[in-house]
């Protein structure tokens, strides 16, 4: 029998076992998740109740009777689950239907009281100053007390206690105020007033019935939802206890199929070793013996399978190898030989090539006078870490140096100490700026600084803190810099980047020498 058959077949008779303790254990999961999908269904038609409660406690905060009816149709299209009742969560939702029904017209009729209590509050307000601006031009004495305490009485009423008691101490003010007057258009003016009151009154005791009546209709309603996050809870309880009992069972069924696997895992570990490894060892210390050069090594397999059949193929190809070894062994000899004198040749070549292309490389990115990297590199630079600026927060700020009169050097001292200056200024810099700040010469007095990682206003603090100073007492000059923060929301080319350094650094030249000439204007006068 091949070395397949025998693996299929101890690999078919282990998969039947499989099957049977597979299909036992995953009826029992399939159990389990039916109940845990119900009891979270349970939950969500739970939950859903209470987005409504809270959807209806939203409706009645709004004070804007438009908005209040297009609220109220978007509470009529989410309808209520009619599962519900079918799973045992709430008895009636018929009678919560009501209940929603009955609180929302109530709160629709308090709005409408609202309404009406605004429109008569602004008649009433308007009646009071014409009767408050009539008294004060009389002066009389009684009417300026008795309105002074209808002013009194109407607040406390209207706006802080709105019961019948503060209601009738405000009628009472209004009716001495009538008995004190003498003139008639002023007591038209009053009575007209005493019947607005009067209107305003019942509105707003209506109002207070009416908002009563709610909240007594909310506590049902709340007492609806507690008795149906109860039986939620019951449920739960019964439910988890059946998923306990069911997952006593799987574990007793896991660990069955975990006796099987190991089991299934030795025999076949087993039968491997026998009928593979051991004869792949025997085969790998042919090849060993092979790769000496031991062509009369031989593998004796007893065996009619594909291993047996492998051996054979190997001591065909060990003979053959044998032969072809003995012509070809002289000619790899020759060969070598000539390879080894052309390539020793070609790597002196190589290496002759990369040094000079490294001597290339340097002239071509290094400012021969300071040893600094010139323009070129600069721009290469910029390049490579503007493309590093992806994560939030990363920065790199660029700073444009120009020394300031360094043409009057040249002129007054020659180019001799104009590149003297130049070198000096460079290895201030150098000296002054951290190890990972990079700095380059652009040409004649320019140079251009990046400071990765770094803030505008720390650059700023190193130039007027730490380089300034130190520039002014070896070299006595001073330089200009414009300085330009880049990150990756900034939405700019690299030229435009060097552009706008370059300006901020022109604009700071041009405002020192506006600087100077109003100081020398100043110490001329």
């Amino acid at each position: 029998m091949s070395f397949r058959k025998k693996f299929f077949l101890i690999f078919f008779i282990f998969s039947i076992i499989f099957l049977f303790f597979g299909f036992d254990y995953y009826r029992l999961h399939l159990t389990a998740y039916n109940i845990n999908q119900e009891n979270i269904r349970d939950k969500e038609s739970l939950i859903n109740l209470y987005k409504r409660r809270d959807f209806i406690k939203g409706l009645l905060i709004l004070e804007n009777y438009d908005e209040f009816k297009d609220k109220q149709r978007m509470l009529k299209s989410k309808d209520l689950d009619s599962g519900l009742e079918r799973m045992n969560i709430l008895k009636d939702i018929k009678q919560l239907e009501e209940l929603e029904i009955r609180i929302l017209k109530l709160h629709e009729k308090n709005l409408k009281y609202n309404k009406e209590f605004f429109k008569l509050y602004k008649s009433e307000k308007e009646i009071r100053h014409i009767i408050r601006d009539t008294v004060y031009s009389q002066g009389i004495y009684d009417e300026i007390k008795y309105l002074g305490e209808l002013r009194y009485k109407s607040k406390e009423a209207i706006f802080q206690y709105r019961d019948q008691k503060h209601f009738d101490d405000w009628m009472i003010s209004i009716k001495n105020l009538i008995k004190s007057i003498k003139d008639k258009e002023l007591l038209k003016y009053t009575e007209d007033y005493h019947k607005i009151s009067q209107d305003i009154t019942v509105i707003l005791l209506s109002q207070n019935e009416v908002k009563k009546e709610i909240s007594e209709n909310f506590k049902v309603y709340n007492g609806m939802l507690d008795a149906a996050d109860k039986v939620v809870t019951l449920l739960e309880k019964e439910k988890r206890i059946s998923i306990e009992n069911i997952n006593s069972g799987l574990y007793y069924k896991l660990l069955g199929t975990v006796f099987m696997a190991v089991s299934l895992l030795l025999i076949l570990g087993l039968f491997i070793h026998v009928q593979l490894i051991k004869p792949l060892e025997m085969l790998k210390t042919g090849t060993d013996e092979l790769s000496k050069k031991n062509f009369e090594h031989d593998l004796k397999f007893h065996k009619n399978d594909e291993i047996g059949q492998l051996a054979t193929h190997f001591n065909t190809m060990a003979l053959t190898l044998k032969n072809l070894y003995q012509d070809l062994d002289k000619k790899v000899s020759d060969r070598t030989m000539d390879l080894e004198r052309s390539n020793s040749k070609l790597m002196k070549e190589i290496s002759e090539k990369e040094k000079l292309q490294e001597i290339l490389r340097k002239q071509a990115t290094t400012d021969e006078l300071t040893g600094l990297l010139n323009r070129r590199a600069a721009y290469d630079f910029l390049l490579k870490e503007i493309k590093k600026q992806k994560e939030p927060g990363d920065t790199l700020t660029i700073c444009y140096l120009d020394i300031d009169n360094f043409k009057k050097i040249n002129d007054d001292y020659g180019h001799e100490e104009g590149d003297r200056y130049l070198k000096e200024f460079s290895n201030i810099l150098k000296e002054k700026l951290r190890q990972e700040d990079n700095l380059f010469r652009m040409g004649g007095d320019e140079f251009v600084a990046i400071f990765p990682e770094m803030k505008r206003e720390d650059v700023e603090l190193i130039f007027e803190k730490r380089v300034l100073p130190d520039m002014r007492a070896r070299l006595d000059i001073d330089f200009s810099y414009g300085i330009f923060e880049f990150s990756e929301f900034t939405k700019t080319n690299l030229n435009q980047i060097m552009k706008k350094a370059d300006e901020r650094m022109y604009k700071q030249k041009i405002e020192k020498k506006k600087e100077r000439l109003l100081s020398q204007e100043l110490s001329f006068v």
